[in-house]
Formats: C-alpha cells, structure tokens, sequence
C-alpha cells in the first residue's frame, strides 16, 4: 500500500506528462521543435524582430523537479570586448529590472549570456505557456534592439551563443551543425 504522507510533491508529477503537456501547447502555438522525450528536453525554432529583420533563434524547454524552463543562450561573454563589457552588462542589469517575466542569466561553466523564465508545475497551463514564452521572445526583441547601439553585430553573435549551447549538448541531442541549426524536424 502506497502511503502519500511520506512523498513530497515533486515526487508525485509524471514527466512525460508534463512533456505531453508541452508538446500539446506547442502544438496550438503552431511552433515547429525538435523533442527529446529521453532527456526531458524540446527546441523551438522560432524569430524575433530587431528593427526589419527577422533573427532566428532556438527556444529550449527543459524540465526539472517541478519547473519547465524556457531559455535562450545568446551571447558568449568572450565575444563581447573588453570595451564594451560593462556598458553590455548594464544594459542586461536594465533590462532585468524592467522586464518582469525573464532573467538575464549567466553559465558559467560556458561562459555564456542566456535568457530565461521558469514555470512552476501547479501553474503550468496553457495560458501561462504562452505568457512565459512570448516573454522571452520581447525580452530578446528589445535586447537586440538596445545591444545593437553596444555591439553592431549581436545576431552574429547571438547565432555563436546559440550554437555553443548546441555543441556542448549535441551528444544528447543528436548533433547540429551551423547548417541544421534552424531546421528543426516536427511541425504541428
């Protein structure tokens, strides 16, 4: 006999539930993805708009415990000059402040610059998917907009932070090379 005292919360959610869940969501979205049921682990193809220019991007929807994270890794410190490392760095702190729904992050061991927010389970409904997703995408609207005046070519820049992040998962997610990185498989 199952005794439920003695279980915490985040030991009763099923995964691929919550995997389910976000496959359904994204499906209405109409987004085209790649998932990893193995590893709890989807990649959203998807564009912001900097001025006239649409920037391509690649949103990672991860799993843990009892939190779905959206995030988007998009600027290697090393390449950002030494120069403009503490006007960049403002610039992140501002937008931190003024942009409610997402952080500005830094992984260390990557040395890289991400985007994220974090959704606890017992409100992970679609409305609040949607929200959080499309929070992310105007954080790095107006990111690009304000880096673009610090760094002239941060959607280069970007496509490198992106990639990085690929790389050093690539073993668990079959790989992507500068060629495939836009051109996720599934489509609703």
């Amino acid at each position: 006999m199952l005794n439920l005292e003695n279980i915490g919360p985040s030991e009763i959610y099923l995964p691929s539930y919550l995997f389910d869940k976000t496959h359904r969501y994204l499906d209405l979205l109409k987004k085209k993805y790649n998932k990893y049921e193995d590893i709890s682990l989807y990649l959203v193809r998807d564009n912001v708009e900097m001025d006239d220019e649409k920037i391509d991007i690649v949103v990672i929807i991860r799993f843990y415990r009892n939190w779905v994270q959206t995030l988007v890794p998009i600027v290697p410190v090393d390449e950002i000059s030494s120069e403009k490392k503490v006007e960049f760095y403002e610039l992140i702190l501002s937008l931190n402040n003024e942009l409610a729904d997402t952080s500005f992050e830094l992984d260390k061991d990557l040395g890289l610059i991400m985007i994220s927010n974090e959704t606890h389970i017992d409100s992970y409904v679609f409305d609040v998917f949607e929200e959080e997703y499309n929070a992310i995408l105007n954080a790095l609207s107006e990111f690009f907009k304000r880096a673009k005046k610090i760094i002239p070519n941060i959607t280069e820049i970007a496509r490198k932070g992106m990639q990085k992040w690929l790389n050093k998962h690539s073993s668990y997610i079959g790989g992507f090379d500068s060629e495939s990185l836009y051109k996720l498989d599934q489509t609703p």
